[in-house]
């Protein structure tokens, strides 16, 4: 038989600490809480414009 997976709190899942708390419990806050450091992605977008001008 396959053990089911515990699905983990949203806010444990941002969290450092190891404590993590199942999906069931509703939390709050908590006090050990601790944020994970993320890396933050940046797209920019932009369009190569046609001028006479740019054309130099």
């Amino acid at each position: 038989m396959k053990k089911k997976e515990k699905k983990i709190n949203r806010l444990c899942l941002k969290c450092l600490n190891k404590c993590k708390q199942t999906e069931d419990i509703i939390l709050l806050g908590c006090p050990r809480f601790e944020f994970k450091p993320q890396q933050l992605e940046i797209s920019f977008r932009y369009t190569k414009e046609n001028n006479e001008n740019n054309n130099r």
